[in-house]
């Protein structure tokens, strides 16, 4: 969602999405280990632009992802094991991004 009229060089953006959150996790010590799971999780997104020049202009944006996972598998090249954790433990996916970007516009 955009808060600010097509005139204004300076806008706001609102985004929130919903959907899969992948994990996947290598190691090796002795043997490469593979951890992988995934779960639905929500994003959050909030972007400052501001024009430069009528086409060009700059950005900075912040986000949040929140996800937790329930159960994992684990692959040691031999084996493949479905660790489900017990209830009300999770393993967080929460993570913030930060980023600045150049906008073009048509």
């Amino acid at each position: 969602m955009r808060i600010a009229p097509e005139k204004w060089k300076n806008s706001i953006h609102f985004v929130t999405a919903f959907g899969w959150v992948p994990y996947r996790n290598e190691a090796a010590f002795f043997d490469k280990i593979t951890i992988t799971g995934g779960t639905v999780g929500v994003y959050s997104d909030v972007s400052y632009d501001l024009m430069v020049y009528k086409s060009f202009g700059v950005g900075i944006n912040a986000g949040l992802t929140f996800a937790a996972l329930t159960s994992y598998e684990v692959d040691n090249g031999y084996t493949k094991v479905k660790e489900v954790l017990p209830v009300g433990t999770t393993v967080s996916l929460t993570r913030a991004d930060i980023g600045i970007g150049i906008r073009f516009k048509q």
